[in-house]
């Protein structure tokens, strides 16, 4: 939010910064969602696809859907007072809303497929563009890579019983999962290989569960923070938060770090910090998916400017304190509420 804001009201164009933060968290993500679903199945043994589909959908719809209609609802005014100041009309229809909550941005063979259809109608289709992130909303092309790489994992890892009951139907779903995931890291789509940093993460966290936890550990804070200085002088050299480089020698960083810590369990940090932590972290989800289309109005409203930049920051955070409290904070009810419908397990993983 606070890169976005800087190039959104001209004071700084610093587009790495906003962009880092993406890598940074699938790397993250690809440690804490494999990590929470290994310590349910080991809980559960029973604990299935099914239940890890709901889960996932829990936790990414109860938040994605209230944000697209906010995002409606502000482009829509956006537009109307600001006319052709806001940018993003031809993204801003009910087919690429519906696009968006299928998890169709930027799919491929989009763009490929309009223009079989064309040939073989004979009949120009150059008018519907491939679905992109909706309206102003420009940052859910990535909730789109992460959960396709949430869907591929949880299918080879929780889907043992199918492939073996049923291999036809595993392995067409598994191709199907596997299209965004696999073209983001062999044909480097767009965020250039998201779905690899994801799975540094992975391999963190394979590395936590095989290695002693002596390993490094009296030289883990120094190499974490060796690695962590050569990330930073890799992303200010290149100006790209993509680079794979700069995610590895971050990821490297992060494994070291982790092992130092793994060594202090026994330590606390205050409480008052980690609440801090807590409450931050809490809403963080539905801030992203709506930071960039507050930006977006208020610099047609107001203009460029650093105390822009700050109004920005403090209403975007409140507008998503409040959307969490009413929507997102609920994900875990509805998961419960979704596996008893099912007749699956009720609990609700993060």
């Amino acid at each position: 939010m606070v890169g976005h804001g800087l190039s959104f009201f001209a004071v700084a164009q610093v587009p790495y910064l906003q962009n880092s933060a993406v890598a940074v968290f699938f790397v993250l993500s690809g440690i804490v969602v494999p990590y929470g679903t290994f310590h349910k199945l080991e809980k559960d043994p029973r604990y299935s696809f099914f239940s890890y589909f709901v889960d996932r959908f829990s936790r990414i719809y109860m938040g994605l859907l209230p944000a697209l209609v906010f995002v409606a609802g502000l482009d829509f005014l956006n537009r109307g007072l600001f006319g052709s100041a806001y940018r993003y009309s031809r993204a801003c229809d009910l087919r690429t809303f519906v696009g968006n909550l299928f998890m169709l941005q930027d799919y491929l063979f989009q763009s490929v497929t309009i223009r079989v259809v064309a040939d073989r109608l004979s009949v120009p289709l150059s008018w519907i563009d491939p679905v992109t992130s909706f309206g102003s909303a420009r940052p859910l092309w990535t909730v789109a890579v992460e959960w396709w790489i949430y869907l591929l994992f949880g299918w080879v890892v929780l889907g043992a019983t199918i492939r073996r009951t049923r291999p036809i139907f595993y392995w067409t779903f598994l191709l199907f999962f596997l299209v965004v995931p696999g073209s983001n890291w062999v044909l480097d789509g767009r965020g250039k290989g998201l779905t690899m940093m994801w799975a540094m993460g992975l391999l963190i966290l394979a590395l936590l569960a095989r290695l002693s936890r002596d390993w490094f550990r009296a030289d883990a804070v120094f190499l974490a923070g060796f690695f962590l200085i050569a990330a930073l002088a890799r992303v200010l050299s290149t100006q790209d938060a993509y680079d794979v480089l700069f995610v590895g020698l971050f990821a490297i960083s992060l494994y070291f770090a982790l092992c130092d810590l793994r060594g202090r369990e026994g330590r606390r940090i205050p409480k008052g910090v980690e609440a801090a932590i807590v409450f931050n972290s809490s809403f963080s989800y539905t801030l992203y998916l709506i930071h960039y289309s507050v930006l977006d109005f208020l610099v047609n409203w107001r203009g460029p400017g650093l105390a822009n930049v700050l109004f920005g920051f403090v209403l975007s955070n409140l507008l998503s304190i409040a959307m969490y409290e009413v929507f997102e904070k609920h994900y875990r009810a509805l998961g419960s509420g979704l596996k008893r419908a099912l007749g699956l397990s009720a609990r609700v993983t993060a």
